[in-house]
């Protein structure tokens, strides 16, 4: 094996995806794998003339692009996403965490600075978890999923990022005896209908765990009325909860945590001008 140019790399990876992926999605690539594989960020590669990569990471830089061809999501690949300036482990334990995500945090940093308690249901990854406990140094955080390789994840990205949070493996569908209460609760539940799968990625169905995006279509609030239900004797009065919801269910879910006595229920939008998240108070 011999070291490969970096121009002829670049040109290896865009032969091999240009008619599989957007052309913005291969750009991104491209410069993803030169940074992580080789440590040749976007300014280096501009003046990448002559330069040469050795031929170890020339050959993981070609199995990345196997995998991709496969379409396995990038950030599994990678193993790690940046998230809210943080930097967390991602592997195929956990839903890749998105931008909306990451606005969802934004907006509780911005509202709830005083926050002592939190509890983030359904943690994943942790990207929540982590990045309350970082931006909020004064509450405690505590954390609960369904699974046990989740919590894991969940744990090792607390460690790495030197945050605490309690972690308990727990299904909110079932009773969880928690005599705890929270003046924050928030939760990115399961909220994607299995009719909904035929607009989706094959990125997103090979590879993202289906229990942490799908539920069952005659139920699609099934983790809001749970977690609400939840909230009405865990959450302090006057406390905040807080959802990532699927914008074909905003109003739908706001009517029940109205009838289900919450106030100052309000829908608020992502950046791209869909309904995304639901806030209220005890």
């Amino acid at each position: 094996m011999c070291d490969c140019l970096v121009n002829d790399t670049i040109f290896f990876i865009k032969k091999e995806l240009s008619t599989l992926y957007e052309k913005y999605e291969v750009e991104s690539f491209v410069s993803l794998l030169l940074e992580h594989f080789a440590g040749i960020d976007t300014a280096r590669r501009l003046m990448a003339d002559g330069m040469a990569i050795d031929a170890a990471q020339a050959e993981s830089i070609a199995d990345a692009v196997r995998r991709l061809k496969a379409y396995e999501p990038i950030q599994y690949i990678l193993g790690t996403i940046h998230f809210y300036g943080l930097t967390l482990q991602i592997d195929r334990r956990a839903l890749i965490p998105r931008r909306e995500t990451e606005e969802l945090v934004e907006t509780i940093i911005g509202m709830c600075r005083g926050a002592s308690d939190v509890l983030d249901v359904g943690c994943g990854s942790g990207c929540i978890a982590v990045s309350l406990a970082k931006n909020l140094p004064d509450a405690n955080v505590t954390a609960i999923d369904v699974s046990d390789e989740a919590i894991e994840l969940a744990t090792a990205n607390a460690e790495t990022n030197g945050v605490k949070i309690n972690f308990y493996r727990t299904n909110i569908l079932e009773e969880w005896t928690d005599s705890t209460t929270y003046d924050l609760i928030v939760s990115n539940p399961p909220y994607v209908t299995h009719k909904e799968k035929s607009d989706m990625k094959p990125n997103v169905l090979d590879y993202e765990p289906h229990g942490a995006i799908f539920v069952d279509d005659d139920d699609p609030l099934l983790y809001y009325r749970a977690i609400s239900d939840f909230a009405r004797t865990h959450l302090d009065a006057g406390g905040s909860l807080f959802f990532e919801i699927n914008r074909a269910y905003g109003n739908d879910i706001a009517r029940l945590l109205m009838e289900m006595g919450f106030g100052e229920v309000e829908i608020m939008k992502d950046m791209a001008g869909n309904d995304r998240f639901v806030k209220c108070r005890r």
